[in-house]
């Protein structure tokens, strides 16, 4: 999603309620915003406000205030990245994704649609946080993309690696962690995981960068209310191996057709992970997760002792164990984080007990395949679902 940020505090000390002041006809914010949206640039155009009078208005010329700032971000000391970095990760706990920000200043009348447009036509540069994060990082880094299981394999490598790399971060899509916040304290042998949205990987394509490690969960029909089609989609998806050499890795979805593609489009070397076969990877194996290199097979863990519920769960489990024996993390350390992982929020999260019946919240699952695989999960167990959301263009059939 391209999304236009406009901060319009409520509170400024010089001129009181600066933004919504008259300025030739209109209030001052409306030309910001007409112009974000008459590019025709921007998914949303989103206005980020303390004050309901301004949130009112902003509204009222078509600009989205999904939520109101909260007061620690509304003072006079607050700069503009911290309120553009709340935005983004208010959107991503909502289960959307970012892929490009532009910041437009509420008292800027004289900002016109023609000049972000004529920026497009003449090829001025643009980028996002993950070009620039591979642009500005020396080290190797694992990159994780899938239409679904991306935030849950990512974090559960992170657990993984961190029993055995201290300074390991995980950061990316997942909402808790843009990449910029992490850039500043990782260290080159620190390996950070990556999650990357096709969104991200849009722009990488563009300047041709891939990660050492790259991961794909699977690719699923989703986003067609965004991409042309099911085919723009996965090309977007194929970004995150088809710039890797042959000194790279790709780790990819034995089980998925579409994944297990990319490894003829790729010139890495090849690991898989699978549910029903034997691979170069990591598989089941009566019972117990196994993993083989090519010359040796060697067990790390009974299944039993996994606490996520779900095949889909299994399998994303079975792509970080493939990452973490590439990278050399002993079975023992696999065992003991695997078993203590408890999962992600808003992805089947466990959320207590009511009057005896068990509350999972899986508000992430914003596709049909994502639900049925949820739905699968429970088992046996009488399941009420509620569902809802916004349509993206997929077969609910």
């Amino acid at each position: 999603m391209k999304i236009a940020v406009i901060p319009a505090r409520g509170g400024s000390k010089r001129i009181p309620m600066k933004n919504i002041k008259n300025f030739s006809g209109k209030p001052i914010i409306a030309w910001s915003i007409e112009a974000a949206i008459k590019s025709k640039l921007f998914d949303r155009v989103i206005v980020s406000t303390d004050n309901h009078e301004i949130a009112s208005i902003a509204k009222q010329h078509g600009a989205d205030v999904p939520f109101m700032r909260s007061k620690h971000l509304s003072d006079d000391y607050t700069g503009t990245n911290a309120v553009v970095k709340d935005v983004i990760q208010n959107i991503h706990k909502n289960g959307e994704q970012v892929s490009y920000v532009c910041c437009i200043y509420a008292t800027a009348p004289f900002v016109s649609s023609k000049y972000l447009i004529k920026a497009r036509q003449n090829k001025i540069p643009i980028v996002n946080e993950a070009v620039m994060f591979f642009g500005l990082y020396p080290g190797k880094s694992i990159g994780i993309t899938g239409t679904r299981g991306k935030s849950t394999t990512a974090t559960i490598l992170h657990h993984i690696l961190k029993t055995k790399i201290k300074s390991n971060v995980v950061a990316g899509n997942i909402a808790t962690n843009p990449m910029f916040t992490v850039l500043d304290k990782i260290k080159k042998n620190t390996w950070p995981v990556l999650e990357l949205s096709s969104w991200h990987l849009e722009n990488m394509a563009e300047y041709k960068k891939s990660p050492h490690i790259a991961v794909v969960t699977n690719v699923l029909v989703d986003h067609l209310n965004r991409y042309k089609n099911f085919a723009a989609y996965k090309k977007a998806k194929l970004a995150i191996v088809k710039n890797q050499n042959k000194d790279d890795i790709a780790v990819l979805n034995a089980d998925n057709v579409h994944s297990y593609g990319f490894a003829k489009q790729t010139k890495a070397k090849k690991f898989f992970f699978s549910l029903h076969k034997k691979v170069r990877g990591a598989y089941l194996c009566k019972d117990w997760i196994c993993f083989y290199d090519g010359q040796k097979k060697s067990r790390i863990m009974p299944i039993q002792e996994i606490k996520l519920l779900g095949e889909h769960n299994l399998a994303n489990i079975l792509a970080a164990v493939t990452v973490a024996k590439i990278i050399g993390v002993g079975n023992k350390n696999i065992r003991l984080a695997v078993s203590k992982f408890k999962g992600v929020d808003y992805r089947l999260q466990y959320k207590g007990r009511v009057k005896g019946i068990d509350i999972f919240n899986d508000s992430t699952s914003t596709t049909p395949d994502a639900t049925q695989a949820a739905l699968r999960a429970m088992q046996c167990r009488q399941v009420v679902l509620i569902a809802g959301g916004e349509d993206k263009q997929l077969d609910y059939r």
